[in-house]
């Protein structure tokens, strides 16, 4: 199963030299939980980037880059669940194996995601190394974000 972790583009290039490391996150709820988080990668744009969109106002408007990883047993045991069941319920539900988790998102490895749970979150609890990683995604492309943007009586000249 694929899954994308959403980083600062600042941080980009130490997290594909070190990896992944769990880090402390106040929950909603006042709890601190360490860990990585990360969201299924199902491959349609639209709905891969809904994290990078939620999160972005979160991390003063940067822009986020997804790094995309492969989930292997030595992943397990990790924390998984909607965002609202893991900010504000407790106990988390933990999940011990992939087969436990892909049954939980109630998804195949085919990469379908149902549209019921486009919050879904996996909270991983071991350190990532940066040799796992496939691919990443950018949240824009830096020569497009420099362009100036053309006005209509411009475009007409050209």
């Amino acid at each position: 199963m694929l899954v994308v972790h959403w980083t600062k583009h600042n941080n980009v290039g130490r997290v594909l030299r070190n990896g992944l490391a769990p880090q402390n996150k106040q929950l909603w709820s006042g709890d601190v939980l360490r860990g990585i988080w990360v969201y299924p990668f199902i491959g349609n744009q639209n709905s891969d980037g809904t994290w990078r969109r939620i999160l972005k106002p979160h991390r003063g408007g940067a822009n986020m880059n997804g790094i995309v990883f492969r989930l292997g047993e030595s992943d397990f045991p990790c924390i998984a669940g909607s965002c609202s069941d893991t900010h504000f319920r407790e106990p988390h539900t933990e999940i011990k194996s992939l087969g436990e988790l892909t049954a939980l998102l109630g998804i195949q490895t085919s990469r379908a995601i149902p549209d019921t749970q486009p919050l879904f979150e996996i909270i991983l609890l071991n350190k990532i190394p940066a040799k796992r990683f496939i691919k990443t995604l950018k949240d824009r492309d830096a020569s497009s974000a420099n362009r100036r943007r053309l006005t209509a009586p411009e475009l007409l000249e050209q």
